[in-house]
């Protein structure tokens, strides 16, 4: 523990009332002098008093100084302290999302901004990313502090200068904007704006070179962030940005474990199972746990006929009858036959497929 190096409160301004003193005391006698008024001090005296004159002002320099290393302690000390916070809370943090929600909260508190909130790049699908290879992936807002949840459910910033989060990944380091309002380059997403955001601090999530997501804090007034507080934002940051890989990581190990215990059992239902029907039955069963999907189809391709036939067909748990149709009017299910190789939508909607 650090000892307390700040001098007592009591003391306040009234620390530099002797130096006050004597600094009137030199002016009187150097203005009485210039003035010609009969103020007689022997060679000795005025000696003496440019002696402490000089004193005087390399005391007050050495206060100013020491009044600075106090303060830079003092935000050094409230710094360990946040991080010390943060580490404690993503400790205890049981998944990527708490990850991402204990960062939003230290980092508003700390920062004392109204709003705060917290973009990860996700990976878009393999078709969208080849149309939009100059983008790293989307980049989502997936936690907030200081506003409803469903506000920034699934809100999708832009890259560049096309949002706060995304110019501070295109540059890599901390931006501090005094006035959005002043910066017209920079667009504010309208969810933003209707919380009234003037001002905004952010600072990128990096880990081993590799850009992870953006930090934003935001104040409903005009506020200059001091470089101590982009420090501070870049390290609640790369403290955020390392708990969020290790959180990844378990996460994708949980996943390929459970993967590999779902094709065991899988592999253990249907051995020996000589029933095509029974077969196709047990398979669905075992997607089932392992996945839950609404729909459920195994299509067999009969290649003489050029026909595909749907054999099982589940639909939120009910069966549809089994049908043919010509592999040309297949849809996606007769390109993936036609090309033998799997395709990945994200979204049937908006990605575009063959």
């Amino acid at each position: 523990v650090l000892p307390d190096l700040r001098p007592p409160e009591r003391w306040g301004w009234t620390r530099y009332v002797p130096y006050a003193v004597l600094a009137l005391a030199i002016v009187f006698v150097l203005w009485g002098r210039s003035r010609s008024i009969d103020i007689r001090l022997d060679a000795e005296t005025n000696a003496i008093v440019m002696i402490v004159g000089l004193v005087l002002v390399r005391q007050l320099i050495a206060l100013n100084e020491n009044d600075q290393l106090l303060k830079s302690e003092k935000n050094r000390r409230q710094s360990d302290a946040v991080l010390l916070d943060l580490a404690r809370r993503l400790l205890t943090a049981q998944n990527r999302q708490s990850v991402l929600a204990s960062a939003v909260e230290v980092a508003a508190v700390a920062l004392r901004a109204d709003l705060s909130y917290l973009a990860v790049i996700e990976a878009a699908t393999e078709r969208a990313a080849a149309l939009e290879a100059d983008q790293p992936g989307r980049l989502v807002v997936r936690a907030a502090h200081g506003w409803p949840p469903e506000m920034l459910d699934n809100v999708e910033l832009g890259w560049g200068k096309h949002s706060h989060a995304g110019l501070t990944l295109l540059r890599g380091e901390p931006i501090a904007v005094e006035n959005y309002a002043a910066k017209p380059a920079l667009t504010l997403p309208p969810v933003m704006q209707a919380k009234g955001a003037v001002s905004g601090l952010s600072a990128p999530l990096f880990l081993e070179g590799r850009a992870l997501g953006a930090l934003v804090m935001l104040s409903r007034q005009p506020r200059r962030f001091t470089e101590d507080e982009q420090g501070l934002a870049a390290l609640i940051a790369n403290q955020a940005a390392a708990a969020l890989g290790s959180a990844q990581l378990f996460e994708e190990s949980q996943r390929q474990t459970q993967e590999l215990a779902g094709l065991y059992h899988t592999a253990l239902a249907t051995s020996g199972v000589l029933d095509t029907d029974a077969l196709l039955q047990r398979l669905y069963e075992q997607v089932q746990q392992l996945l839950n999907p609404d729909t459920f189809v195994v299509v067999l391709y009969h290649p003489e006929a050029r026909e595909v036939e749907v054999a099982l067909a589940m639909e939120q748990g009910r069966a549809l009858a089994p049908f043919r149709v010509p592999l040309s009017e297949a849809g996606v299910t007769g390109w993936v036959i036609d090309n033998r190789q799997p395709l990945l939508v994200g979204d049937l909607a908006s990605d575009p497929v063959p």
